[in-house]
């Protein structure tokens, strides 16, 4: 899990550094309050990726949320866990679990178990 949260994280922050960089020429050129405001905002979420933290966890405001939804961040998004085990390792489910409990009780993140095959 952590592997693909790592994905997540540095896919989202290469988006972000493409941001910036342009945002920082736009500024360049005409001082716009809005593409300022934006600058600030995607050098936020720069620091908080690159503190290997998902965006999921940041707190926002709805003018910022407005602002960030035609990124489509992977680490903003809510996280759906579901592990799938065997029949076998019902009684030994509470332990799978446990070894997501770095996740457990984090923003927008929910775990759940399951036992079933696939045809």
């Amino acid at each position: 899990m952590q592997i693909v949260e790592t994905e997540f994280i540095l896919s989202d922050l290469s988006i972000i550094e493409n941001r910036i960089s342009r945002l920082e020429k736009q500024i360049g050129r005409a001082k716009y309050e809005e593409d300022i405001r934006e600058l600030e905002l995607m050098k936020r979420f720069r620091e908080m990726l690159e503190n290997e933290q998902p965006l999921r966890e940041m707190e926002l405001t709805e003018d910022e949320r407005k602002k960030i939804r035609g990124y489509q961040f992977l680490s903003a998004k809510p996280l759906i866990i579901v592990i799938n085990y065997a029949e076998s390792d019902i009684s030994g489910e509470a332990v799978i679990l446990a070894k997501l409990d770095a996740y457990k009780n984090k923003a927008s993140v929910k775990i759940t178990g399951l036992c079933a095959s696939f045809i």
